[in-house]
């Protein structure tokens, strides 16, 4: 046989094998770090919302316990205004 002959070609060629290996790393990298971006979006998006639900929560609470208070202040000085014109007509 002749060297020529012995030789095993590999088809397509090395170079041509590593370049489309490389191209598909790179390919997938790039997705990945697209994908990466999209799931840190919505986790920001969701920690927002929760920080605005929170906010909501904590402003509907003060604000229960504000009108709570003037609610209660106006009953004690509509009693003490009762109590006053009781003892004025003794």
């Amino acid at each position: 046989m002749s060297d020529e002959l012995a030789r095993a070609e590999i088809e397509p060629s090395a170079e041509t094998l590593l370049r489309a290996a490389a191209m598909q790393l790179l390919e997938s990298q790039v997705y990945q770090a697209f994908l990466d971006a999209v799931a840190s979006e919505h986790s920001m998006r969701m920690l927002a919302m929760k920080s605005a639900t929170d906010n909501a929560t904590d402003l509907i609470e003060d604000l229960t316990l504000a009108f709570n208070n003037a609610r209660q202040a106006a009953i004690t000085q509509e009693l003490a205004e009762i109590s006053a014109g009781v003892e004025a007509m003794k």
